[in-house]
């Protein structure tokens, strides 16, 4: 019997109960949210304090020169975050908004947001996964599944009655692209109950920790902070009780709190930092957290699983066979011929106009 999808009635009822097929973003936070949110850090309130200090002691010169340097840094540090903020957001934009869909027994086109479970979905060539799908009994489909695996081969898939496989050979995950065939595929999951909407959702939960060296520059700024505490208040005391000089006890106090305060190395710890996350945004990497630059730095030995996902995810093609023999692209050797040109077109001709099968991109590309 041919699949007809969803009545309206169940749509409506998968709807209220499932929501809309989306995975919530974050609140993005205004500007002056993430201004308070730099500024509220140790560091930045010491240096303040140490302008404050200069203020009252009149010596706006130096007052107004940490006040730039803390500025610029802020500056920086706002500019890198806002401008991932917005790569990010783009990355997003990027997603598939429509898919094809087969609802009492009609094709229609329809928001991707709109998608329940047990919607019956049309895949075709070049088209990204809206949702988790279980493919429909006799049908098969090539699927690129490289945004979960890192591998750039197509993995075929069928129904498990077909090919007497598990389920790993009916399962689509969403965001995956189709790179060869045609198939029906019942939606198993939507927004946060898929695949990648449990990874996006786990994610969240971990918590953002200082790198080790703001660890340690923030206590060593506290170690000073105590400490011209304690010597500014006992010089206060000690001219104001035995000399009855209290405001002199208090400017001199002051003085040697903001020369005992470690400010001008913090500024450049600060600067540093967002300069680095300001190179690095250069190189085209997206930086969110600028701390993690230290401890990038500080990293000696990386492990990873052989997953493909430092790859390009990009197959190349490095040698060419015919009926003369195997030639490797790369020997010093070899040199492009009449019959080698022959070959590639041949193979050229015989994949897709606008192909998506990463083997077939390959052949064009070279």
């Amino acid at each position: 019997m041919p699949e007809k999808g969803l009545s309206e009635g169940e749509v409506i009822a998968r709807q209220k109960f499932f929501g809309p097929n989306e995975i919530p973003q974050e609140i993005k936070r205004q500007y002056l949210a993430n201004f308070l949110a730099i500024i509220k850090e140790p560091i930045f309130l010491m240096i303040f304090t140490a302008f404050s200090l200069y203020i009252l002691i009149g010596d706006t010169r130096d007052a107004f020169a940490l006040l730039f340097f803390i500025t610029l840094s802020i500056a920086i540090t706002h500019y890198q975050k806002n401008k991932s903020d917005q790569a990010l957001h783009a990355l997003r934009s990027m997603a598939i908004d429509h898919c094809e869909c087969l609802r009492q027994g009609k094709k229609i086109i329809l928001p991707t947001r709109e998608l329940v479970p047990g919607d019956i979905i049309i895949l075709r060539e070049g088209q990204r996964l809206p949702a988790d799908a279980v493919l429909l009994p006799g049908e098969h489909i090539y699927i690129d599944e490289s945004i979960a695996t890192g591998e750039s081969e197509p993995v075929y898939k069928s129904h498990a009655q077909e090919r007497g496989q598990g389920l790993d050979s009916t399962l689509l995950l969403g965001g995956s692209l189709v790179t060869r065939g045609i198939a029906l595929a019942r939606v198993s999951a939507t927004g946060t109950n898929t695949a990648l909407g449990k990874i996006g959702q786990s994610l969240k939960k971990i918590q953002t920790g200082k790198s080790p060296l703001q660890i340690k520059l923030e206590k060593i700024s506290y170690q000073f902070a105590y400490l011209a505490i304690a010597i500014s208040s006992l010089v206060i005391l000690v001219y104001g009780l035995y000399y009855e000089r209290w405001l002199y006890g208090a400017m001199t106090g002051i003085s040697l709190a903001i020369a005992i305060l470690p400010e001008e190395f913090i500024i450049i710890f600060s600067i540093f930092i967002a300069l680095g996350a300001y190179r690095m945004a250069q190189e085209h990497v997206l930086l969110r957290h600028t701390p993690a630059i230290e401890t990038l730095g500080s990293v000696s030995v990386l492990c990873l699983d052989k997953t493909g996902t430092l790859t390009e995810n990009c197959m190349t093609i490095i040698a060419l066979a015919d009926s003369l023999g195997i030639h490797v692209l790369e020997d010093a050797s070899f040199q492009v011929t009449a019959e080698i040109e022959e070959l590639i077109s041949y193979a050229a001709l015989a994949s897709e106009v606008h192909p998506q099968d990463p083997l077939e991109v390959a052949i064009h590309r070279s």
